[in-house]
């Protein structure tokens, strides 16, 4: 059979085109709602669930603060959400929090009547339109008794979803026993972190400090997000195919800590008060290079799977070994804990060579979004080592052999600094002198290693001039440099594995690296 110049290119146009998306709806209250005022500290965890997916996946959260099943459907908030669903759409279902509060009418409803009448409309309205619907029972408050026990505020209701779930046929996350086991895990301190509990003085919208246990911090957020991403990739659904999410492997549970005790100006003994490196050893035509990884995420949460895991396989597969970092993060640390962490990760890796085989004289940092102003960091904030210390480790120069920066942060220069990261960094208002020196632009050296930058011209996060202003002081220093921006590509696109264009920023790096002699 032949075919003519037009269904030639049908066929060419029909290969090209980017897989159809996945469109995610959620419907809920405020523990799920996005927060899009970056100096409100609370997180709802659908906000923070897209970084575990992939780029096929587009969530679109409906969330509403306040909203209880009866709220959401009186106030035409579903009828809204219904308009746009067609079929292969989902539609996670988390209502609870507000539904329970019987002195408000145009809220309460009774989990044995209206309350499952209202979720069962749900589900068959959005079956009605081709659309796999999901439940979620509510997540937990942070609500410890004098015995020091975690009392149950839900009553009925989550048992209500279940129900629903169980007579439906729907698929259900169980969030509830799954937060109370974090909450009771983290403890009667610990667990303060998951919620908004500030000090005062810690944030701008509240001065004088603030004690909520039922709305959940960016850590918390990310937490629960986690949660539900690892139940959703255990279940049957197509959905489940698409959770980027670090497993429970081996080279997962080897995290090592930068610090053998308290790490300097740690806040207390929580995990994210303890910085970690987890190594992924090259097993195969190890070249004995190695890459220090930083994930990005505006220093508030880590997209440790997309930023970390995956780009560390994909090292290893170039023979290169690679370690992912957990830094420490903003709001609850600022400047100049960052930059311990990332000085200390390439130190902890170059005294430890020997241990994984490496050269010391060739280990690299990449980073990624904010990732990549602590790489950057690390390129242009070191010393050379033979530091007076009773730390050998510190002893160590801490000068990165090269650098790869994907879209990274650069700049705290207002005009165009990523606001979050600068926020989150060096806090509301910094003086002029931290911002120029952590403006890494401003601190490029002769000494500055040899660096490989990808960025994209239309980045709506990071702004490309932070990636312009870097490579042309590199320029201007004399420093080795390579500089890819492609015309389009959303922010955060990682390794951009189905993105036919973008994606060969890859095969460029790693003629980069090749070309250097730090891959096979």
């Amino acid at each position: 059979m032949r075919l003519n110049a037009s269904a030639i290119a049908l066929s060419a146009l029909l290969l090209a085109a980017p897989p159809a998306t996945i469109d995610v709806y959620m419907i809920g209250d405020s523990t799920m709602a996005d927060r899009p005022d970056p100096n409100n500290p609370e997180r709802g965890w659908g906000q923070l669930l897209p970084q575990f997916f992939d780029e096929q996946v587009a969530i679109h959260n409906f969330a509403v603060n306040g909203r209880s099943t009866k709220s959401f459907i009186d106030e035409g908030k579903w009828s809204a959400v219904l308009g746009k669903l067609k079929t292969g759409d989902y539609v996670f279902i988390q209502f609870g929090h507000n539904d329970e509060k019987a002195e408000d009418s145009t809220r309460f409803t009774n989990p044995q009547t209206t309350f499952r009448r209202n979720l069962e409309r749900f589900v068959a309205d959005a079956r009605s339109k081709g659309a796999t619907p999901v439940l979620f029972t509510p997540i937990v408050r942070r609500k410890w008794n004098a015995q020091g026990n975690l009392e149950d505020t839900h009553g009925a209701y989550p048992q209500a979803v279940r129900d629903v779930a169980t007579n439906l046929g729907v698929p259900l996350v169980d969030l509830q026993p799954l937060t109370e086991r974090l909450v009771r895990d983290a403890g009667l301190e610990g667990s303060k972190r998951l919620y908004v509990w500030l000090a005062p003085g810690e944030s701008k919208m509240y001065p004088d400090g603030h004690r909520d246990d039922t709305h959940l911090s960016a850590f918390g957020a990310t937490s629960v997000a986690r949660l539900a991403a690892t139940a959703l990739r255990r279940m049957s659904l197509p959905l489940g195919q698409h959770v980027r999410i670090a497993s429970d492997t081996p080279a997962q549970r080897a995290e090592i800590p930068l610090w053998s005790g308290a790490a300097p100006g740690a806040l207390g003994d929580a995990s994210e008060d303890r910085p970690a490196i987890t190594p992924f050893p090259a097993t195969a035509l190890a070249t004995r290079a190695s890459i220090v990884i930083f994930p990005g995420g505006g220093y508030e949460h880590l997209a440790t799977e997309k930023e970390g895991t995956q780009v560390a396989h994909w090292l290893n597969g170039l023979g290169i070994t690679a370690f992912v970092v957990r830094y420490r993060l903003g709001p609850r640390y600022h400047y100049p804990v960052m930059m311990w962490d990332a000085q200390r990760a390439v130190r902890f890796v170059r005294s430890n060579a020997a241990r994984w085989n490496l050269d010391p004289s060739r280990i690299g940092v990449m980073g990624f979004s904010a990732g990549g102003h602590m790489a950057s960091i690390a390129g242009t904030h070191f010393d050379a080592g033979q530091r007076a210390s009773q730390d050998t480790i510190e002893r160590v120069g801490s000068r990165p052999d090269f650098m790869i920066l994907a879209y990274p942060v650069i700049t705290m220069n207002a005009s165009f600094a990523h606001g979050g990261s600068r926020r989150n960094l060096l806090g509301d208002n910094p003086p002029d002198s931290l911002v120029r020196l952590m403006s890494n632009e401003t601190q490029v050296t002769r000494d500055t290693p040899p660096t490989f930058i990808v960025a994209t011209t239309d980045d709506a996060t990071v702004p490309v001039q932070n990636s312009l202003a870097f490579y042309d002081a590199l320029r201007a220093a004399g420093v080795p440099a390579e500089l890819h921006i492609f015309e389009s590509g959303h922010h955060g696109f990682g390794l951009a594995p189905k993105d036919p264009v973008l994606s060969t920023w890859l095969s460029q790096c790693e003629v980069w690296l090749r070309r250097h002699g730090w891959a096979r």
